[in-house]
């Protein structure tokens, strides 16, 4: 039997439900991006989350750590993925965020997202999110084995 009750999170979110979420500096590229959030952990060890978040235009790289789902509730965003394919996002769509990438997001109003966020990453992935050369060396190495499978 499970030994948390489920949780209800309402839909209706007013202003005062959110607060500042700023994003670090450094990630900023173009812009005065403001964000607001509000989170929901979802099991005792804090490791799942549920986050409102919404945030004013403009264009930065949003680090991710662990993996993260989410579902576009209002407005849009231009995401472009570490592989550099391009696409745009609308209410309703989902996208899944694999841990341990950067993605550039380009918000040209405002966007609000609701999204399902967990720490619960590999080792592997959170050494490679910690050490950037470990990062290059397995993308060089996922280039070579795919030169030797073709």
């Amino acid at each position: 039997m499970p030994t948390k009750d489920p949780d209800v999170v309402r839909s209706v979110v007013t202003a005062d439900d959110m607060a500042p979420d700023p994003m670090d500096p450094s990630w900023i590229l173009e812009g005065n991006p403001e964000a607001r959030s509000r989170r929901l952990f979802l099991d005792p060890d804090r490791s799942i989350s549920a986050i409102l978040w919404d945030c004013t235009a403009g264009r930065f790289d949003w680090h991710y750590g662990g993996d993260e789902i989410i579902q576009i509730v209002d407005g849009e965003a231009e995401l472009t993925f570490p592989n550099g394919t391009v696409t745009t996002v609308k209410p309703g769509d989902i996208v899944y965020f694999p841990g341990a990438q950067i993605v550039r997001f380009n918000v040209p109003h405002y966007v609000r997202k609701v999204s399902l966020y967990s720490d619960r990453t590999s080792l592997t992935r959170r050494l490679i999110q910690k050490i950037p050369f470990a990062r290059r060396i397995v993308h060089k190495v996922r280039a070579s084995r795919s030169m030797f499978i073709a």
